[in-house]
């Protein structure tokens, strides 16, 4: 195998890794029943949840928030495979929280 193969290899391990260990630090912090997760999200309360990311050497950017989003979608609808019809309220709460942080 190339050099340059093993290194892709690597490289793509690391991301998986990473994703994976983000998704598990907000799948911890979103261990709390479904309502309470609809009422910290539209009351701004999720925006610390988010932020709380860095503390875990996770940096703020539109990659992490993109699993966030995941997380936070699979928590409310119940499953990971099935897509979370946000209402409008939710929806530009979550967008807040991309806007504040990631620019």
């Amino acid at each position: 195998m190339s050099k340059v193969s093993k290194e892709n290899k690597q490289a793509f391990a690391i991301h998986n890794v990473s994703h994976s260990a983000i998704l598990n630090v907000c799948r911890k912090q979103l261990d709390i029943p479904i309502h309470k997760v609809k009422y910290a999200l539209v009351t701004g309360l999720l925006n610390g949840a988010f932020k709380s990311l860095e503390n875990y050497g996770i940096k703020l950017n539109q990659e992490s928030f993109s699993i966030f989003y995941d997380a936070v979608s699979a928590k409310l609808s119940g499953s990971e495979e099935v897509e979370y019809e946000w209402s409008e309220i939710e929806y530009d709460a979550i967008m807040q929280i991309r806007s504040l942080h990631c620019g």
